[in-house]
């Protein structure tokens, strides 16, 4: 009885680290900011002010344009995971918005892992939203600075 209640609870362990990916709700599961704060939770509201996902952009604003024209490939593995991949020990800039001259609040080092979960074409380069699992933290990083993992 014991191996069974040890499988068990092995098994419900690995497949909710598996799922939660894809189930945790993160300002990166929203388009606009309306959105999210529709679907408030304090997760959602890093400053405790009541205002979810203040970084996403508002209905009726410039927002990222989804890509439509990627590989087949590439399109079936968002939301996937990445991995950051520029020169050996250098930082990859994590911007704001999917723009080379948007702020950068954050920045990875070559070999994190980030969960991708849109993409978006700007500057002629292709985006990807991403999120560190360990820090939390979000934002677009150029899709020449990162590799399906």
């Amino acid at each position: 009885m014991k191996i069974n209640k040890f499988i068990l609870l092995t098994s419900t362990i690995a497949l909710s680290l598996i799922a939660a990916p894809a189930l945790a709700q993160t300002c990166s599961d929203f388009a606009y900011q309306e959105d999210a704060q529709a679907n408030y939770s304090r997760r959602l509201d890093r400053d405790g002010d009541g205002v979810a996902c203040q970084n996403l952009p508002r209905r009726g604003t410039a927002a990222p344009r989804p890509t439509t024209n990627l590989p087949a490939t590439n399109r079936s593995t968002i939301p996937g995971w990445m991995v950051l991949s520029a020169s050996p020990g250098s930082q990859v800039n994590v911007r704001s918005t999917p723009s080379t001259s948007a702020n950068a609040p954050h920045y990875g080092l070559v070999g994190d892992r980030v969960w991708a979960t849109r993409s978006a074409v700007s500057e002629g380069y292709t985006w990807y939203f991403v999120g560190f699992p360990g820090s939390g933290a979000t934002g677009w990083v150029r899709g020449d600075l990162i590799r399906f993992d």
